[in-house]
């Protein structure tokens, strides 16, 4: 049970928070059995590349796997709408699936993005909605739904302010279950409490399942967290367990769990903290709670040792309550290279006399700090040797993007193939093509087994700033007409923009612009662009509309 409280820990990230949210019910009553999402991915998009003023836009993908003989589709994206400011940012797509039966593609779901800005793709809210396939139509519910608020907690990370996941029987066409967290905030910056629901199937009803609550001290560093669950009986939420924190110039020093009896809050678990003076993690000790003794015990402290701020040993020690003493049991050592990359970490236990070798890991790296190499051996206690074990071996192109990584493993002989990912990339660094392949040790050759190809578009994107820079000043020259206002731009307080004839056809506040000057309806010819700043400073540049 006391894992779920991993995602009040400091520094956690959202996917930790997703991944014990998500759990949360596993843990109490097994009752969900659902794919815990990738929150990361969620958080930022990677669709839109900008080259000098030419923006390239992810518009679809198509996954296919390999029959022995032909590539079949299996799954495509298609990009249906764009929010169009200063990247043309992807909000809506429409996936689909191969119906190898009726040989067609059929509808699968529905996937919109809304961004907090027209410039980065970090995403504020991402729904999904199943299409139905006996009305035609996307159903009316999202079957998942994150909306994020534009702050990351020192405590919490990411924040959200909505949260649903439910589980889609596309054959039937039914919600099979489902959860929804109801958050509310605690000066905008905190969570209060959210409440945890669950969907019943079948009346389609939210059905309250838990609240988890906090509470903070008065410089807003959590104390206590509180898990009550619904009771039924009683119509109301119930004790279940909680949390005390103690934190110290912004680390959290200290964490009792508790859990409920009945009657009473009965300790469990203690953890203490140290830390260097630069802040990095020293000690870590769980200690139990004796109910003989009434009183904590120790249980198990890992320590860290650093080097320059990086970590040399991990050392994992447990209480020997007869010795009155901490034993050690395990331990993993990191080496550096001067840039701070990881060149090794050995596993070693320990067995009352000596540190014995079980395994290690090594990485080589390229001059731009990539890894080439990363091996994993065994140790033979036999003959006090290490065993080759598997190796990754990463390829790159000459604008460094992974192109290569190919896995073996060693049979006490020779390297021997096991996968291979591919990537393709065209002049721009957009990936084209992802290929996955299997190594056939009848035939020694590779197999293909699935593959995804990534289309683009472009269209151009030219700022402000880009015309003002006279190093790019004419490129793209000719423009299409359309240039783009970016937030940085609005350091200058007035835009005139004149033709070639000297008319005037733009003369405004900076304030008063759109993302996109349209130049193109004013017609084709030679523009001449004005920027003022408060001391009526001015900068200028032309540029040509075909």
């Amino acid at each position: 049970m006391r894992n779920i409280y991993i995602f009040v820990e400091k520094n956690m990230n959202t996917k930790s928070l997703l991944f014990a949210l998500l759990l949360f019910p596993l843990f109490l009553a097994a009752q969900i059995n659902t794919e815990m999402p990738d929150v990361d991915k969620h958080i930022r998009t990677d669709y839109v590349k900008s080259t000098m003023g030419i923006v390239q836009v992810l518009d679809s993908t198509i996954e296919y796997t390999f029959d022995g003989t032909e590539w079949d589709s299996i799954e495509k994206k298609c990009i249906v709408s764009r929010h169009w400011g200063t990247q043309g940012l992807p909000n809506e797509w429409s996936i689909f699936t191969y119906n190898t039966v009726e040989n067609r593609w059929d509808y699968k779901f529905y996937l919109h993005y809304t961004y907090f800005s027209d410039t980065a793709e970090v995403v504020k809210e991402h729904l999904e909605k199943p299409f139905n396939s006996n009305t035609l139509s996307l159903e009316q519910d999202s079957f998942r739904y994150y909306k994020y608020i534009d702050y990351n907690s020192q405590q919490f990370g990411q924040m959200l302010s909505n949260l649903i996941y439910m589980d889609y029987d596309f054959n039937t066409c039914n919600y099979t279950g489902g959860m929804k967290y109801c958050f509310s905030m605690y000066n905008d910056t905190l969570y209060d409490e959210y409440v945890y629901k669950m969907l019943n199937p079948s009346t389609g009803i939210w059905e309250n399942y838990a609240s988890i609550s906090f509470s903070y001290d008065q410089n807003n560093y959590l104390q206590k967290q509180l898990i009550r669950i619904w009771s039924s009986s009683e119509n109301a939420y119930v004790n279940f367990e909680q949390n005390y924190f103690a934190f110290q110039n912004g680390r959290m020093i200290q964490k009792v769990y508790q859990a409920w009896n009945g009657s009473s809050w009965v300790n469990i678990d203690k953890y203490i903290n140290t830390y260097s003076a630069s802040g990095l993690i020293s000690t870590e000790i769980r200690q139990e709670w004796d109910l003989i003794a009434m009183d904590w015990i120790n249980a198990t402290l890992r320590t860290h040792t650093y080097s320059a701020g990086l970590e040399t040993e991990n050392l994992y020690q447990t209480w020997d309550d007869m010795l009155q003493s901490w034993q050690n049991m395990n331990r993993n050592t990191f080496t550096y290279d001067v840039n701070s990359n990881m060149l090794t970490k050995n596993y070693e236990t320990y067995d009352g006399v000596q540190w014995n070798n079980v395994d290690r890991y090594i990485w080589t790296y390229n001059g731009n700090n990539q890894v080439t190499l990363e091996k994993y051996d065994l140790w033979d206690v036999s003959l006090s040797v290490w065993n080759d074990g598997s190796k990754d071996i990463f390829t790159y192109d000459g604008n460094f993007n992974l192109t290569q990584e190919l896995v073996q493993i060693w049979d006490g002989a020779a390297w021997n193939n096991v996968e291979k990912y591919e990537y393709t990339f065209d002049v721009n660094n957009n990936k084209t093509q992802y290929l996955f392949s299997a190594w056939n040790d009848v035939s020694l050759s590779w197999d293909w087994i699935n593959k995804t190809e990534y289309y683009y578009s472009e269209f151009d994107a030219t700022t402000i700033n880009d015309i003002m820079n006279r190093s790019i000043s004419v490129f793209p020259n000719p423009t299409n007409g359309y240039i783009s206002i970016r937030p940085s731009d609005k350091v200058f307080k007035w835009i005139q923009i004149t033709d070639a004839a000297g008319r005037v056809v733009i003369d405004k506040h900076m304030s008063e612009t759109t993302s996109i000057i349209d130049l193109k309806q004013y017609g084709s010819g030679l523009y001449n662009i004005c920027l003022f700043d408060d001391g009526g400073n001015a900068v200028s540049s032309k540029v040509i509309v075909q």
